[in-house]
């Protein structure tokens, strides 16, 4: 496990070749250097720094300002940035000098595009998936979007949630720094200090977009007991109950699921998630779908969750709730107890002999074959997969009806 930043290069104000001297404030701390990449190393010790610039950034002060001591190196340098004739070759005494700088291997140095067309903007994103690859389990990033030119900030974050997406890096974002230089020319600010903050916050935010979009459009509920744990701890009861909660929603586990739902309170939601606004507006939005859920019958439920999985296209599981909630109804009018597989059996037999059920049970036998091809694979289906979800709906509302039916009898 390393603790990395991820910072930028420009090529300094006004295009004068060198950064002035700055009194930067983190935590409390002033430090006054000329690169924020130095102040946030000194305040932080990092283990590996990685730097991204173009052929013209300011790569001999970097050298300067991590120990570089020979002049002519330096020069060299220089004289390569302004003819725009840098290569990766000539950053290697760079690289090593942070190394030095840090007493650790492992920085490296990344030349990028201005990102003028598109051209450049897919070189730029080879250029990051490098420094994907350079990131390991475990590795925590800290992330510098102050310097160089915008566009190449909003890259960086972007492809911090790419990177996360694509290579399944099991990596964490501590921070995400931007020192306020804007701050500095403001009245109260006497000492002309600028403020180091963390925008971190905007990752865990859209952390938060995927993890949501994710459990309403396809039922997937761990990113959101991932969140929970960020929050709360693993051993938390909010954490403990959503990941129980996430993990009968991936086996299909609908008695575990009622029974969840069940016992969770808005009491319980009022305790914990007044910690953060982001929290606050989430625990609306999941006791929305708990309220929605909420059923005294299981058959009841069952086919809330056939509706819900419909909706965030497990299809799959979607049929199986349907198919179960018939039995779990004939059950129910029978005053069978609908756990357990005998009494299931029985309730098999009164759906295909009693003239009661004539209606439940023929519209059970879309549902139950379209059940059993999913659940056993089979490969004699008479109808396409096409035609197995556009007919999901339907089956699902004809089954409602005709238990309000049977309610009513």
């Amino acid at each position: 496990m390393s603790k990395i930043l991820i910072t930028s290069l420009g090529t300094g104000p006004n295009n004068k070749g060198e950064y002035r001297t700055a009194k930067y404030k983190i935590d409390d701390k002033i430090y006054e250097e000329k690169l924020i990449a130095k102040a946030l190393s000194k305040h932080i010790q990092f283990d590996k720094i990685f730097i991204v610039g173009t052929k013209k950034s300011m790569w001999d002060s970097v050298y300067g300002e991590f120990g570089g001591i020979d002049n002519d190196t330096r020069f060299d340098l220089l004289k390569k940035q302004e003819n725009n004739s840098l290569t990766m070759e000539d950053l290697d005494i760079v690289s090593k000098t942070i190394e030095n700088f840090l007493g650790k291997d492992g920085s490296k140095l990344f030349l990028i595009d201005y990102g003028l067309n598109n051209t450049e903007l897919w070189n730029n994103f080879g250029v990051f998936m490098q420094i994907a690859n350079a990131v390991n389990d475990g590795d925590e990033i800290y992330l510098d979007i102050t310097h160089s030119f915008r566009s190449l900030s909003l890259m960086s974050y972007v492809m911090l949630d790419f990177i996360k997406a694509i290579n399944r890096k099991q990596f964490t974002v501590e921070a995400i720094y931007y020192a306020m230089f804007e701050y500095i020319h403001e009245p109260e600010n006497k000492e002309k200090i600028a403020p180091i903050v963390d925008i971190s916050l905007i990752f865990q935010i859209s952390e938060w977009i995927q993890a949501i979009s994710a459990f309403h459009n396809f039922g997937r509920a761990d990113l959101i007991t991932d969140q929970f744990a960020k929050s709360f701890g693993k051993k938390h009861v909010v954490t403990k109950k959503f990941n129980s909660f996430s993990q009968n929603i991936s086996i299909g586990n609908m008695a575990a699921i009622q029974k969840y739902i069940n016992s969770i309170t808005d009491k319980m939601f009022q305790q914990y998630f007044k910690s953060s606004p982001i929290l606050e507006i989430i625990s609306k939005d999941l006791m929305a779908f708990i309220e929605r859920m909420r059923s005294d019958k299981l058959s009841d439920f069952q086919i809330k969750l056939s509706e819900w999985f419909n909706e965030n296209k497990n299809y799959a599981l979607s049929y199986i709730a349907l198919s179960e909630s018939i039995i779990t109804k004939i059950c129910e009018l029978e005053n069978l107890s609908a756990i357990g597989m005998e009494n299931r059996e029985k309730a098999k037999n009164k759906l295909r002999s009693m003239e009661r059920y004539r209606a439940l049970k023929n519209l059970q036998i879309t549902p139950n074959t379209i059940r059993n091809n999913i659940a056993h694979q089979l490969p004699n289906r008479k109808n396409s997969v096409i035609n197995d979800i556009a007919n999901l709906k339907k089956s699902i509302n004809n089954i409602k009806r005709e238990f309000k039916n049977l309610d009513n009898i």
